[in-house]
């Protein structure tokens, strides 16, 4: 009996040791260690649902910020232990090619991990808006030659695909002829997907921004032609494009190309579908449906269990019409959870909010002002209708703003383009004001008049009144900052601030601010009518580079000075010869960062001053404004560390937080604020020209569901005649009929 139960025991084991190896053999093949290399950016939760998506489908994802690329080393980031590497370039990356050292180690990275067999290379790069006829990849050409072959220049003709392909190289064998024939290919279709990204082609959908559009399709004869060829290694992903015309218009999301040369992998997207539906979306792309959403995922889904299965099966690689009908897709996974529940909320997310601030109206007072006529061109009877017509559009306003049940109004007040030591509109003499701001505080007092007086005839509550900031009004030759923005890769922005300089922020926000109160304080201006808080606009409008902060910028020689005072750099940093007070190239300082390991620390430092900054302000506004609410504008959630910062300090002083942007989707990225201590409500955007019909005015239920609060972009083009400009997308579309009705439903939704 004894020897009997030893023999069953060891069949057991080895039975359940042998179903073991198996399990630990198929999760060692199933799960391929992929590292995304961020080379623009440190927050992971931009590219969540596309990390989401490749874990999904069995790549086991290492996100590596920017900061870690410049303190760690080539040997201790250990990327030949990864079976992948995805490296996201922006265009500030390329911009800074010649001199950046952080560029010279990146390239020296990719042009590494590109030599090794077997690997899959992915490159995420930024999208372009070109010519179709553009030569982009050249743009290109030092990420591609890392791939052991050179980046063609000049124009990209459609490849010569015959298997007797002629060619003016010179004498070439069979063998150099087919890899010249994969080269082509590779090449154009890789210059076809570039200059048609996702923002061109057809979008027959909604878009917080956009109505439904044509554009251009990525697909043609010529790409049918290219991927029926022989011998090419390539692959437009996905090849199984199960889903609606809708969105297959829309594709593909990437490009796969064995590379002969080197024999490994070499996958291509963008960085727009890299960071789609992430928590800073595009407003240009992302569906408002959340069943167009989810099935643009399901695509990018399976573009990746594609990809995955590609890698694995060379023997399909040969012929292309084998590789297109014999792929083994399997069955790709379902989305997961958190992706697949977007938008399917069982509690309305306006129901958590509990601050009184739900609908919020954007708009502006020019109709309030006085104009000026020419009375060499208007009659005296001309004069008196025109301001018998403004007169009436004014009292029309009021009136849709109360019947609205608005309870907050953002009106871009602007203080700054007046009061601030350089105020593009204010007096140039001492103690005179000039004749833009008379105007300004006429026009803002007959506005407040009109509003008191209509409120207490209907019995309805003023809104709320938020002050707007134009953060960049002022910026403008001669006015341009002395202390301006420079990114670590060497690039300048002129027209744009040093995010820490505290006298942009103490002269635009608090001097502005606080000088505009003390004209509010008059009761002829303000009708006893009470300011409640402030608007951040944190767009820059009429920038020449880019309209926003980014995580590269904060590299400026001022910064970088105060970053070499704080405490916890020793004395052995703060003594070497070249970090002494003065101006330090913007290549020495990040030299000096990279080489003493402290990027992760810089980074650290900036966002702590952010908050500081943001703190000093919450503060300020608090003592003048009692309860101060504070909204920031931005045009999709942004979270690096300048937003971030700002957010957490002014978080301090005001909570909630109210974020105003154009995200359609909000719930799946609460954790990150929860994650980082900001507590925030977000209002969705909705612009008066998505209301066409009265069935459009579901638009304002819908948001409502999704998010804590709706705001209107721009309540005042309600009176403003209609333009054939960019205004456009601003102006409601329904007969002026149906005001009344529409701003009435506002009122009704609760």
């Amino acid at each position: 009996m004894k020897g009997r139960f030893l023999l069953v025991l060891f069949l057991v084991f080895t039975v359940f040791f042998h179903k073991t190896m198996q399990a630990q053999e198929k999760q060692k093949i199933a799960g391929q260690r992929v590292a995304l290399i961020d080379a623009t950016g440190r927050e992971a939760e931009i590219y969540r649902p596309f990390i989401e998506l490749a874990e999904s489908v069995g790549f086991i994802i290492t996100y590596k910020p920017l900061d870690e690329i410049m303190d760690v080393s080539a040997q201790g980031l250990a990327l030949e232990k990864f079976d992948g590497v995805f490296f996201i370039f922006g265009n500030e990356f390329f911009a800074g090619l010649r001199y950046s050292l952080l560029t010279h180690k990146v390239l020296a990275l990719v042009k590494n991990y590109a030599k090794l067999s077997n690997k899959i290379v992915g490159f995420i790069l930024p999208a372009l808006r070109v010519n179709k006829d553009m030569n982009v990849v050249s743009a290109f050409a030092p990420i591609f030659n890392t791939l052991g072959i050179m980046t063609p220049q000049g124009r990209l003709n459609f490849p010569d695909l015959s298997e007797n392909q002629s060619s003016d190289r010179g004498v070439q064998t069979g063998a150099q002829k087919g890899l010249q024939r994969t080269l082509d290919a590779f090449f154009y279709a890789l210059n076809m997907f570039l200059t048609s990204p996702l923002e061109i082609r057809p979008l027959d959908y909604h878009t917080t921004l956009n109505m439904p559009h044509a554009g251009v399709s990525f697909y043609n004869d010529e790409i049918e032609r290219l991927l029926q060829a022989s011998h090419i290694f390539l692959s437009i992903l996905p090849v199984k494009q199960d889903c609606s015309p809708v969105v297959k218009a829309t594709l593909p999301y990437g490009l796969y190309w064995f590379n002969p040369v080197r024999n490994n992998h070499v996958f291509v997207t963008t960085t727009t579908l890299a960071s789609f539906s992430g928590i800073s979306e595009s407003f240009h792309v992302c569906p408002t449906s959340f069943d167009v959403r989810r099935e643009m995922h399901t695509m990018m889904q399976q573009m990746l269990w594609e990809l995955k299965i590609l890698v694995r099966n060379k023997d399909l690689l040969p012929s292309h019409d084998i590789f297109r009908k014999n792929i083994v897709l399997g069955q790709c996974p379902t989305l997961p959870e958190s992706i697949a529940s977007i938008g399917d909320n069982k509690t309305p997310v306006d129901q958590e909010n509990t601050s009184g601030i739900k609908k919020i109206a954007w708009l502006e007072l020019p109709v309030f002002d006085d104009l000026e006529y020419d009375l060499s061109k208007t009659t005296e009877t001309e004069i008196v209708q025109d301001k018998r017509k403004r007169a009436q559009k004014q009292d029309l306003l009021v009136d849709y703003i109360l019947k609205s049940g608005l309870d907050t109004l953002w009106i871009s007040l602007t203080p700054n383009i007046f009061y601030s030591p350089i105020a593009r509109c204010g007096s140039k003499v001492a103690g005179k004001k000039s004749a833009q701001e008379i105007q300004f505080l006429a026009g803002l007092s007959r506005f407040t008049q009109k509003l008191r007086a209509q409120s207490v005839k209907l019995g309805i509550p003023v809104p709320k009144i938020m002050v707007g900031f134009e953060l960049a009004t002022n910026l403008y030759a001669p006015n341009l900052p002395q202390l301006y923005a420079i990114d670590l890769y060497g690039n300048t922005y002129p027209d744009l601030p040093a995010p820490l300089d505290r006298s942009f922020w103490n002269n635009e926000i608090k001097l502005s601010l606080d000088l505009f109160l003390r004209e509010w304080a008059h009761d002829d201006i303000s009708h006893g009518l009470k300011i409640s808080g402030v608007v951040f606009d944190f767009e820059m409008y009429c920038r020449k580079r880019t309209g926003t902060f980014s995580t590269t910028m904060g590299f400026d020689n001022y910064s970088f000075q105060k970053f070499l005072g704080q405490k916890f750099l020793n004395q052995k940093l703060t003594s070497q010869k070249f970090v002494n007070p003065g101006t330090v190239s913007i290549h020495d300082r990040v030299a000096f960062l990279m080489g003493n390991k402290l990027g992760q620390a810089y980074f650290r430092f900036l966002e702590n001053e952010a908050e500081n900054i943001g703190k000093d302000m919450g503060q300020f506004f608090a003592q003048k404004i009692p309860g101060c609410i504070v909204m920031c504008y931005m045009p999709n959630v942004l979270i690096n560390w300048v937003y971030k910062g700002l957010c957490k300090g002014l978080n301090t002083h005001a909570s909630p937080l109210h974020l105003l942007t154009f995200n359609a989707e909000f719930r799946m990225h609460e954790h990150w604020f929860k994650k980082n201590k900001i507590t925030a409500n977000h209002a969705s955007v909705l612009l008066l020209s998505k209301v066409q019909a009265p069935e459009d005015f579901m638009w304002v239920d819908q948001t409502l569901d999704n998010h804590h609060g709706i705001w209107l972009n721009r309540f005042s083009r309600f009176v403003e005649d209609k333009a054939r400009d960019w205004t456009a997308v601003e102006q409601p579309q329904i007969p002026e009929s149906f005001y009344l009705p529409f701003v009435e439903h506002i009122a009704s939704v609760r």
